[in-house]
């Protein structure tokens, strides 16, 4: 008789250990450990500020959202120069799948343009559709105050 009443319990504590077990398993999958995908990030708007110092560069700042959540992480950047005056850049996301809670993450990154020789910059910016943002930046900007 005793022996039958630690059979059952040692049964119900391993049906408790298994329980916990596939709920843990559940909750680690869910927290995008089980698949992903990329996709270009959309630019919102990009600033140009002067350079600091009169031979300086200036600075493009580029602004926009990763993601609609904190499951989304940017992976990488493509710069192309196709000319000598229009540079290509294409942020590159990727979404992964699972409860992500936190806020999404923005996109600033900051790129370096040689103020001189005096031109016309054409920034183009791939977007998720089919045209570019398109940013013209006249040089030589004047040094920053």
């Amino acid at each position: 008789m005793i022996s039958t009443q630690i059979a059952i319990a040692t049964s119900q504590k391993a049906k408790r250990r298994t329980a916990l077990l596939v709920c843990l398993c559940a909750t680690l999958a869910g927290c995008g450990l089980n698949s992903s995908s990329e996709y270009v990030v959309r630019v919102d708007s990009v600033a140009v500020a002067p350079p600091a110092q009169a031979n300086g560069a200036v600075k493009a700042t580029y602004f926009g959202v990763i993601g609609g959540n904190s499951c989304a992480t940017l992976v990488r950047i493509e710069r192309e120069q196709l000319l000598a005056d229009t540079l290509r850049v294409r942020f590159i996301g990727r979404q992964d799948n699972g409860n992500c809670l936190q806020s999404p993450y923005l996109l600033k990154y900051v790129d370096s343009i040689p103020n001189t020789p005096p031109r016309t910059v054409h920034l183009l910016v791939q977007q998720p559709g089919d045209s570019p943002l398109r940013y013209d930046v006249t040089l030589p900007l004047p040094p920053a105050r």
